[in-house]
């Protein structure tokens, strides 16, 4: 019997993180007032917060998302990481979607294959009343400050 577990042997994902880099896109990383000096002397450090139950097996990242108004219930400062210059300097550090995201990404992936072009969406709808976003990117290692612009 075919179990989820075994959907990358039958219906493999294109790789997100390949795909982020080919075609990136300005992203966005929001947090409290008080993280804005560590952040700007530091960078953003992958680390195990703002996990929900859904995410919770989620590896240590760097939560961005693609719009501000998606991370905008993170905090009131804001960041933007310049996606553009860490490409052109050669810093490709490897990003994901969270794992119940990819995973209706697939399953969307089969559904169509059997006819059915509405199932991903519903489930992707599913996901954001969960505070899922599948403009969700999340970079397994840190973002360097060169690379931030606090936006607010």
């Amino acid at each position: 019997m075919l179990s989820w577990m075994d959907l990358d042997e039958y219906c493999p994902l294109p790789d997100f993180s390949r795909e982020f880099w080919a075609h990136p896109y300005t992203v966005y990383h929001a947090t409290h007032e008080e993280n804005v000096e560590s952040i700007q002397r530091e960078g953003l450090r992958p680390e195990n917060q703002s996990r929900g139950i859904s995410n919770r097996t989620m590896p240590a990242g760097v939560f961005t998302a693609d719009s501000p108004e998606t991370v905008a219930s993170y905090g009131t400062a804001l960041f933007e990481v310049d996606i553009a210059s860490m490409k052109r300097d050669g810093y490709m550090p490897e990003v994901v979607q969270e794992e119940p995201v990819s995973e209706a990404r697939q399953k969307g992936m089969i559904a169509r294959m059997c006819g059915d072009d509405d199932y991903e969406g519903e489930v992707l709808n599913d996901l954001y009343q969960e505070g899922l976003w599948e403009g969700t990117v999340v970079f397994t290692q840190g973002v360097p400050p060169r690379y931030l612009r606090l936006v607010r």
